[in-house]
């Protein structure tokens, strides 16, 4: 299980709520398979929180002249056409 924060950078659409989500994955963005995230949720009422791409398509090379990303992050697009940022924190 890794710790992590989600980010996204661009996307089509609203579904999300939040710029940057923090949870757990068990598998981190690979080619071919789709990204699944859980965090706790925004309403208490719900237990908790599933966060899913659709498929990840490419895994972009890290630039380091984003100060938004301090640490290395994977950086991925989807078949939707989003583009997102994992950051590993534990």
């Amino acid at each position: 299980m890794h710790k992590v924060r989600f980010s996204k950078i661009k996307n089509n659409h609203n579904r999300l709520r939040d710029d940057v989500i923090e949870g757990t994955c068990e598998q981190l963005p690979t080619v071919g398979s789709i990204f699944v995230l859980t965090a706790p949720p925004r309403d208490i009422e719900i237990g908790i929180r599933v966060v899913n791409t659709s498929e990840v398509v490419q895994i972009l090379p890290y630039l380091p002249r984003n100060p938004k990303f301090p640490s290395n992050p994977i950086i991925f697009k989807t078949e939707s056409g989003s583009t997102y940022a994992v950051q590993v924190l534990e």
